[in-house]
């Protein structure tokens, strides 16, 4: 996130935006978390404190100061709410009695290089968002992770993969073709996939973790896999052919020429509706007719991050795109 950014993201918050302060949720919730565990090994505590960093960034939107990056913000209010927890349940000190002034003043008390230090391995512990393979003895690929199937990426962290798997077969995600270092499993044991069931993933240096559990269908078939690697969670949902194929590789059908934004009909997909919104969920515009090639969605855009929307047969994608 860059500091155009955040000041942008930051204006919108404090103007009560709540897309934009939804984006900077999806975009934090779980790497603070996972820098939380770093003092707190209770996923429960975590979570909280993290939600309730949050929810005083929201609750306290219009006077809220920041004096160095937003990043920097985020980390150093999470390990003071890490340090107040601890002491709460050693029963050294009480959070009453220690006042707001001292709370924002110790957020910035973190000395600098202690703050990089943590926030490196912090990111050592983060999914790779940039790349995702499948492996296993479920997919074409069997467990020669050389071979591992590459995950098609729409949005940053977020993979999509259509194609067979056979019943009762094994498989899992990988961030490194080639290598076993740092596998996404599912978090609790091996697990069955129920078609539209969304699962919690875990990500597990191998030299970390003494388990490696993995997903099974029950049926052969052709699905469609859907990894989001920003809220480490997982659904698979039984593919119904070209609409889901051509799907996973929507972002083809966007056209992006200057400041317009095109619609393109590869094969004569069914596609019922596109829409642009900007970064605010206002929506620009739409179009329904697609009766030709090259469907003009909107034209004279100004320089920005938009998200279009489109609709295929009943399903429904997204994809970010930046003029």
């Amino acid at each position: 996130m860059n500091p155009d950014d955040n000041i942008l993201i930051l204006k919108l918050i404090k103007e009560g935006d709540r897309l934009a302060f939804r984006h900077l949720f999806e975009t934090w919730f779980t790497p603070l978390c996972r820098f939380m565990h770093l003092y707190i090994p209770e996923k429960t505590i975590v979570e909280e404190l993290t939600l309730d960093l949050f929810m005083h960034i929201w609750e306290n939107r219009q006077t809220l100061q920041i004096q160095v990056s937003l990043k920097a913000y985020l980390f150093q209010a999470a390990r003071n709410k890490c340090l107040n927890e601890l002491r709460k349940q050693k029963n050294t000190v009480s959070l009453d009695e220690i006042s707001g002034e001292i709370i924002d003043a110790g957020v910035y008390s973190l000395e600098q290089a202690e703050l990089q230090n943590l926030i490196h391995e912090a990111v050592l512990a983060l999914p790779d968002l940039t790349q995702l393979y499948m492996v296993g003895s479920a997919t074409t690929a069997s467990w020669d992770n050389a071979a591992a199937l590459p995950m098609t990426m729409g949005e940053e962290g977020i993979f999509t993969w259509t194609g067979d798997l056979t019943a009762d077969g094994e498989f899992k995600f990988l961030n490194q073709q080639g290598s076993w270092n740092k596998t996404i499993n599912p978090v609790d044991a091996d697990t069955y996939f129920v078609e539209g069931t969304e699962y919690s993933l875990g990500y597990r240096p191998l030299e970390a973790s003494p388990n490696d559990f993995k997903f099974k269908v029950t049926t052969a078939g052709s699905y469609t896999v859907s990894v989001n690697l920003n809220t480490m969670k997982a659904v698979i949902q039984l593919s119904t052919g070209v609409e889901n194929e051509n799907a996973v590789d929507n972002s083809k059908m966007i056209v992006l020429n200057g400041s317009s934004v095109r619609i393109s009909n590869p094969g004569s997909l069914n596609i019922q509706l596109a829409e642009l919104y900007d970064l605010t969920g206002k929506r620009l515009s739409s179009v329904s007719d697609f009766m030709t090639d090259n469907t003009v969605l909107a034209e004279n855009l100004s320089k920005s991050v938009y998200l279009v929307k489109i609709q295929i047969g009943s399903k429904h994608y997204s994809q970010k795109i930046v003029l």
